[in-house]
């Protein structure tokens, strides 16, 4: 057994922290980069199909603008009473 002096460990033992560190770090970036782009794709999809629904709408008319823009409202106040009413419940 070859005997190694404890400032070598140390340095050692510094190295392999440093080396997981950057190991951590880069696992941290890849998986931001991932999250990102796949956060933009769906972004961007439900965006598309809102901008075809309100375009689909406006060839419509005026009416069918009117009744869309209300139902946004309504799904979005009822979504909003349901999720506070969701946690409500399941805190």
């Amino acid at each position: 057994m070859t005997y190694i002096p404890a400032r070598r460990w140390r340095d050692l033992a510094q190295e392999v922290l440093e080396d997981a560190d950057a190991y951590y770090e880069a696992l941290q970036a890849n998986r931001r980069k991932r999250e990102a782009m796949s956060k933009s794709l769906t972004s961007f999809l439900f965006r598309a199909a809102r901008l075809s629904a309100d375009g689909r709408a406006l060839r419509k008319g005026p009416a069918a603008v009117g009744k869309r823009l209300v139902r946004k409202q309504v799904y979005k106040r009822s979504n909003g009473l349901l999720a506070a009413l969701l946690r409500g419940l399941l805190k």
